[in-house]
């Protein structure tokens, strides 16, 4: 039964209570005076309810049906009652909106993961052309000069540190450095520097990245920092430091690709040392 009817019913119990209530409670007069009068409210009601209530909710639904089209008349269950038809009719465009909304991101999601795809596999070329440079016999000096050069164009730093450890005076010694100096640079503070990132990485053998470390070896304004432990044969322990102002490209920089430039970094400077002893 449709609420247009329920309703309709309604009022017509409604409106022969009253006459009841004028003919035998009040004295009303004439019948059907009464009766006439209870009809034209009546009327006047049902009416009401047609015009301002379910002619625009069947509207709606007819449009709504029809702009869902197929698959929505195939699933409908045809209720009769209108509040029932409308909230299957709710039911199903928050069922349609939340699809659609969970299709924009899971599309997202595939173009944020195809973005980072690509931004890796040019920093895989980038590091192979690198490897590739890196890859001849030379001495020992230009291949630390190479290293650096190449380290700091690769990652975009504003400075380049190549770092040598003493084991037996616990100390660093400089070995090379290329881009913005200072005038004081030293590599003192890495002795005794309690958060020095440099003897930290030698000492755990894992990269390190961080923001806002102080020392002597480069300008204050350079807070950004990686630094890559290196094990050199022949040489010992090494560190490649790299600093720049921003971390708008380390940031991009996946831990895979510092390891893979670290090992090309020491592999070049093992072959420099081993070419060095037989020349």
């Amino acid at each position: 039964m449709s609420l247009e009817l329920k309703t309709t019913l309604v009022v017509a119990a409604a409106c022969l209570a009253l006459f009841l209530a004028l003919m035998y409670v009040v004295d009303g007069g004439s019948p059907w005076e009464v009766a006439a009068a209870v009809l034209a409210l009546f009327a006047v009601v049902a009416l009401t309810f047609d015009v301002w209530v379910y002619r625009p909710i069947n509207g709606l639904i007819r449009r709504a049906r029809a702009r869902l089209g197929g698959p929505y008349e195939r699933s409908d269950p045809y209720y009769r009652d209108e509040l029932r038809e409308l909230g299957f009719l709710v039911g199903t465009l928050i069922a349609v909106f939340t699809a659609a909304e969970d299709k924009e991101w899971v599309s997202q999601a595939i173009k944020e993961d195809l973005m980072r795809l690509q931004a890796l596999n040019r920093q895989l070329l980038d590091v192979s052309a690198l490897a590739r440079e890196l890859g001849g016999a030379l001495p020992y000096r230009e291949t630390v000069t190479r290293v650096l050069t190449r380290s700091r164009a690769f990652l975009h730093a504003d400075f380049a540190a190549l770092l040598r450890f003493d084991p037996e005076t616990r100390t660093f010694a400089l070995e090379g450095s290329d881009g913005v100096r200072t005038p004081a640079m030293s590599a003192d503070c890495c002795a005794y520097t309690p958060d020095c990132p440099v003897r930290q990485a030698v000492a755990d053998g894992r990269l390190h990245r961080l923001e806002g470390h102080r020392c002597d070896l480069f300008p204050h304004t350079m807070t950004h920092q990686v630094v890559l432990p290196l094990l050199v044969e022949g040489v010992g322990d090494m560190a490649l430091l790299a600093t720049a102002t921003s971390d708008a490209y380390f940031s991009l920089l996946t831990d895979d690709i510092l390891v893979t430039l670290r090992d090309h970094a020491q592999g070049a400077l093992a072959n420099a040392h081993r070419y060095d002893a037989i020349r």
